[in-house]
This record gives C-alpha cells, structure tokens and sequence, in this order.
C-alpha cells in the first residue's frame, strides 16, 4: 500500500484509499462472524 501512496500526496486521495482499506477489513469480520 505504501508503494502506491507514495506518489499521490492528495490527502483526500489518501483519505478514501484508507476507507477503502477500513470497508475491506470490516467485510472480512463481518464474514467471520457470520
């Protein structure tokens, strides 16, 4: 993930690109649980 941010120093860029990275890991969880 560094790698690709490096590049980009838009901060709202960064922004989503951790939201992103937020929803994946809560989907996962959420499929544990279930």
């Amino acid at each position: 993930y560094k790698r690709l941010l490096a590049p980009a120093p838009s901060s709202e860029f960064h922004l989503a690109f951790n939201l992103a990275i937020k929803s994946q890991i809560i989907g996962n969880y959420q499929i544990k649980d279930h």
